[in-house]
């Protein structure tokens, strides 16, 4: 917050972009600057035809597997249309990331998710930045220590998503 409050004062600052909780967005928008303000994590990447499948993919498992995907700007969920679709799931393997099933998808949406009264879900605190090889270890499969990404194939409802 000290950061935002001295940017806003610099008079050669004209943008501001910052994403966090409610407060760093709020903090932005009283800066009297133009602002790029986003709430807190989980930032969506789409993979449309116009892609370098391959480029984005490598951009993709470099951002989520940064520092066990504990960054709020982060890549959390990827949409890719379905031209572009199974290159970009080859490409990611490719980069090393671990593709689970969906047995083992509902094993770790059980572990890192708790249920919430109605259709809610909150994170379980306890897995937060935990190592691929932990996750997989987890849901019953031997982690490769080098692993840095696990990701799973999920529906636009999933609590993954949501």
């Amino acid at each position: 917050m000290d950061a935002v409050h001295q940017l806003s004062e610099n008079p050669k600052v004209r943008l501001m972009v910052g994403t966090g909780g409610m407060g760093m967005v709020n903090a932005l928008l009283r800066s009297g600057k133009k602002c790029v303000g986003a709430g807190a994590g989980n930032p969506p990447v789409i993979v449309d035809e116009t892609a370098d499948v391959e480029l984005a993919a490598r951009k993709i498992y470099e951002g989520a597997s940064f520092d066990n995907n504990i960054l709020c700007f982060a890549e959390k969920e990827v949409f890719a249309v379905q031209d572009v679709y199974d290159g970009l799931l080859f490409s990611l393997r490719k980069q090393g990331a671990h593709l689970i099933t969906p047995e083992q998808t509902r094993k770790l949406t059980e572990i890192v998710l708790k249920a919430q009264p109605g259709d809610g879900y909150e994170v379980n605190k306890d897995w937060v930045g935990q190592d691929a090889t932990r996750i997989l270890d987890a849901i019953g499969l031997q982690g490769d220590p080098k692993c840095r990404l696990v990701i799973c194939e999920v529906d636009a409802n999933h609590p993954f998503v949501t």
